[in-house]
Protein backbone atom coordinates (compact mmCIF):
# COMPACT_ATOMS: atom_id res chain seq x y z
CA UNK A 1 0.00 0.00 0.00
CA UNK A 2 2.86 2.57 0.80
CA UNK A 3 4.45 1.48 -2.57
CA UNK A 4 1.60 2.71 -4.31
CA UNK A 5 1.03 6.08 -1.93
CA UNK A 6 4.68 6.48 -3.40
CA UNK A 7 4.10 5.82 -6.94
CA UNK A 8 1.48 8.36 -7.20
CA UNK A 9 2.80 11.02 -5.18
CA UNK A 10 5.69 10.56 -8.21
CA UNK A 11 3.11 11.15 -10.80
CA UNK A 12 1.17 13.63 -8.99
CA UNK A 13 3.82 16.53 -10.32
CA UNK A 14 3.13 15.34 -13.80
CA UNK A 15 -0.36 15.35 -13.53
CA UNK A 16 -0.30 19.06 -12.05
CA UNK A 17 1.89 20.07 -15.18
CA UNK A 18 -0.76 18.93 -17.63
CA UNK A 19 -3.58 20.56 -16.19
CA UNK A 20 -1.73 23.95 -15.50
CA UNK A 21 -1.24 23.28 -18.99
CA UNK A 22 -4.86 23.10 -19.74
CA UNK A 23 -5.69 25.97 -17.54
CA UNK A 24 -2.92 27.99 -19.67
CA UNK A 25 -1.40 29.29 -16.92
CA UNK A 26 1.60 31.13 -17.23
CA UNK A 27 5.07 29.67 -18.59
CA UNK A 28 7.01 31.06 -16.14
CA UNK A 29 4.47 30.39 -13.15
CA UNK A 30 4.52 26.58 -14.33
CA UNK A 31 8.47 26.51 -14.18
CA UNK A 32 8.66 27.46 -11.04
CA UNK A 33 6.20 25.11 -9.95
CA UNK A 34 8.13 21.52 -11.73
CA UNK A 35 11.66 23.68 -11.06
CA UNK A 36 11.05 24.79 -7.24
CA UNK A 37 7.48 23.66 -6.20
CA UNK A 38 6.50 27.01 -5.68
CA UNK A 39 2.45 27.43 -6.35
CA UNK A 40 0.98 30.73 -7.06
CA UNK A 41 -2.07 32.15 -6.91
CA UNK A 42 -4.52 34.16 -9.14
CA UNK A 43 -5.95 37.32 -7.18
CA UNK A 44 -9.05 38.43 -8.64
CA UNK A 45 -8.63 42.44 -7.26
CA UNK A 46 -10.96 44.57 -9.33
CA UNK A 47 -12.41 44.68 -13.43
CA UNK A 48 -9.07 45.77 -14.44
CA UNK A 49 -6.98 43.28 -12.68
CA UNK A 50 -8.67 39.84 -12.19
CA UNK A 51 -5.94 37.46 -12.22
CA UNK A 52 -3.21 38.93 -11.03
CA UNK A 53 -0.33 36.30 -10.18
CA UNK A 54 1.21 36.17 -7.02
CA UNK A 55 3.64 33.30 -5.42
CA UNK A 56 2.80 32.24 -1.87
CA UNK A 57 5.83 31.97 -0.64
CA UNK A 58 5.20 35.72 -0.08
CA UNK A 59 1.68 35.09 1.86
CA UNK A 60 2.90 32.79 4.46
CA UNK A 61 -0.16 32.17 5.72
CA UNK A 62 -1.92 30.51 2.51
CA UNK A 63 1.40 28.79 2.05
CA UNK A 64 1.19 26.96 5.41
CA UNK A 65 -2.50 26.42 4.61
CA UNK A 66 -1.29 24.84 1.28
CA UNK A 67 0.78 22.79 3.34
CA UNK A 68 -1.56 21.24 5.80
CA UNK A 69 -3.67 20.65 3.15
CA UNK A 70 -1.38 18.15 1.22
CA UNK A 71 -0.24 16.32 3.88
CA UNK A 72 -4.13 15.93 5.17
CA UNK A 73 -5.33 14.88 1.80
CA UNK A 74 -2.26 13.26 -0.10
CA UNK A 75 -2.43 15.73 -2.68
CA UNK A 76 -0.65 18.50 -4.51
CA UNK A 77 -2.13 21.75 -4.83
CA UNK A 78 -0.31 23.48 -8.21
CA UNK A 79 -2.31 26.80 -8.04
CA UNK A 80 -4.68 28.79 -6.22
CA UNK A 81 -7.17 31.32 -7.02
CA UNK A 82 -7.98 34.17 -4.37
CA UNK A 83 -12.08 35.97 -4.56
CA UNK A 84 -12.67 39.10 -2.39
CA UNK A 85 -16.19 38.44 -1.61
CA UNK A 86 -19.21 39.25 0.87
CA UNK A 87 -18.37 35.99 2.32
CA UNK A 88 -15.02 36.18 2.95
CA UNK A 89 -11.88 36.07 1.34
CA UNK A 90 -11.90 32.54 -0.64
CA UNK A 91 -8.86 30.49 -1.66
CA UNK A 92 -9.81 27.89 -4.18
CA UNK A 93 -7.13 25.39 -4.19
CA UNK A 94 -6.34 23.57 -7.16
CA UNK A 95 -5.10 19.91 -6.49
CA UNK A 96 -3.99 16.91 -8.01
CA UNK A 97 -5.44 14.19 -5.38
CA UNK A 98 -3.81 10.65 -4.58
CA UNK A 99 -6.67 8.74 -6.41
CA UNK A 100 -5.37 8.06 -9.87
CA UNK A 101 -8.64 6.95 -10.41
CA UNK A 102 -9.71 10.30 -10.29
CA UNK A 103 -7.66 12.11 -12.64
CA UNK A 104 -9.37 11.85 -16.22
CA UNK A 105 -12.61 12.71 -14.71
CA UNK A 106 -10.65 15.46 -12.91
CA UNK A 107 -9.47 16.56 -16.45
CA UNK A 108 -12.98 16.67 -17.76
CA UNK A 109 -14.17 19.15 -15.41
CA UNK A 110 -11.11 21.49 -15.78
CA UNK A 111 -11.99 21.33 -20.32
CA UNK A 112 -15.72 21.99 -18.93
CA UNK A 113 -14.75 24.85 -16.24
CA UNK A 114 -16.05 23.29 -13.10
CA UNK A 115 -13.28 21.79 -11.56
CA UNK A 116 -13.50 20.56 -8.14
CA UNK A 117 -11.67 22.53 -5.91
CA UNK A 118 -10.85 22.82 -2.24
CA UNK A 119 -12.12 26.48 -1.08
CA UNK A 120 -10.73 27.55 1.92
CA UNK A 121 -12.17 30.58 3.83
CA UNK A 122 -9.43 32.41 5.61
CA UNK A 123 -12.36 35.33 6.96
CA UNK A 124 -14.74 32.45 8.23
CA UNK A 125 -12.53 29.06 8.15
CA UNK A 126 -15.49 26.97 9.19
CA UNK A 127 -17.11 27.99 5.75
CA UNK A 128 -14.08 25.79 4.24
CA UNK A 129 -14.94 23.28 1.77
CA UNK A 130 -14.77 20.62 -0.83
CA UNK A 131 -17.08 21.49 -4.13
CA UNK A 132 -17.17 22.83 -7.55
CA UNK A 133 -16.86 26.03 -9.76
CA UNK A 134 -16.75 27.98 -12.40
CA UNK A 135 -13.80 29.22 -13.92
CA UNK A 136 -12.20 30.81 -17.22
CA UNK A 137 -8.40 30.78 -18.10
CA UNK A 138 -7.35 34.77 -17.81
CA UNK A 139 -4.23 36.67 -18.56
CA UNK A 140 -1.86 33.85 -17.52
CA UNK A 141 -3.93 32.46 -14.50
CA UNK A 142 -7.54 31.51 -13.24
CA UNK A 143 -10.63 33.79 -13.23
CA UNK A 144 -13.64 32.34 -10.72
CA UNK A 145 -16.65 32.59 -12.44
CA UNK A 146 -19.28 31.12 -10.52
Amino acid sequence: MFDEIKETSQKQPSEAYVRMRMLKIDYLVIRDFLGDGLVYYSENQNKDFQATLHCVKDNPKIASKIEEFNKKWDALVYHAQLSHTEMGDLWSLFYVSAHEEEWDSDKNDLEDGVPMIYCYNETEELFSEFGRIGIESHSGGVLRTA
